[in-house]
């Protein structure tokens, strides 16, 4: 995790660029210790350990959006959350099977693979919860119709044959654009 010397992360070009940039908490660029090689004007969480629960992340970034007005430059705000990587019962995460549990086809269906599902499930969530109160901050500060929302991830499922592997599950990810 660290950049060559010359290589720039997307919040050094946009800062250059004129936007505030913000860091709220889980990212994978650099190692905590080397975070000061990324070009984020504001640090939320910088130094904290690996988990922070997304409800807590979202109401920071919600109080982020509450100071900026459409009048300032534009912003990039890069937000991470911790819950979809094991442990995934970190952060006050519980078992999610509302809508039945889908164990993957590549493993086998047992009551471990259930249970540990159904807790992916309320990992996944928990985030969407998440997201939800980031788009609401977006929407009640007039910020939303100006700005382009990224949700995407940087690995497939963390289950076996999946992440850390080549085999298509491994390198699924989410990208959603708004």
């Amino acid at each position: 995790w660290t950049f060559n010397d010359g290589v720039q992360h997307l919040s050094h070009i946009l800062r250059g660029a004129g936007y505030r940039t913000a860091l709220f908490y889980h990212q994978h660029e650099v190692m905590p210790w080397d975070i000061d090689r990324l070009a984020f004007d504001d640090w939320y969480a910088k130094q904290e350990g690996f988990h922070r629960p997304a409800d807590t992340v979202a109401a920071e970034f919600a109080s982020f959006a509450a100071s900026l007005t459409p009048e300032q430059p534009p912003f990039y705000a890069q937000i991470g959350f911790g819950e979809t990587h094991r442990k995934w019962d970190a952060g006050g995460v519980e078992p999610d099977r509302s809508t039945g549990v889908t164990v993957p086809p590549y493993l086998v269906d047992n009551e471990a693979a259930r249970a540990d599902a159904a807790l992916l499930q309320g990992a996944v969530r928990k985030v969407d919860d998440a997201v939800g109160i980031i788009l609401k901050a977006l929407e009640e500060n007039g910020l939303a119709e100006n700005t382009i929302v990224v949700f995407t991830v940087d690995h497939g499922l963390e289950f076996p044959r999946a992440k850390w592997y080549l085999y298509d599950p491994g390198i699924e990810t989410a990208c959603l654009v708004r």
